[in-house]
């Protein structure tokens, strides 16, 4: 991977923004330190959400590809 020309990152020390050449990436983070959001300069992107115990419940990227747990209780969520 290309060398970072710029970076940013929070008061948790996780990376928000990363440049490279002619690329660059940013992120962003709930109050507990879990990654909410991904976008790319090409476009893609990602988005995550969670339960309060932190447990991954929802994530959809620009692919199309949907993970929904939302409403699933712990018994029937599936991997």
């Amino acid at each position: 991977m290309a060398s970072v020309v710029k970076e940013k990152r929070n008061a948790l020390g996780q990376v928000t923004f990363c440049k490279y050449h002619k690329y660059w990436v940013r992120f962003e983070y709930d109050e507990r330190g879990n990654k909410t959001y991904y976008e790319n300069s090409d476009g893609e992107w990602a988005k995550w959400e969670y339960d309060a115990n932190g447990i991954e419940t929802y994530y959809e990227n620009s692919h199309g590809v949907i993970y929904d747990k939302r409403g699933q209780t712990k018994t029937d969520a599936r991997s």
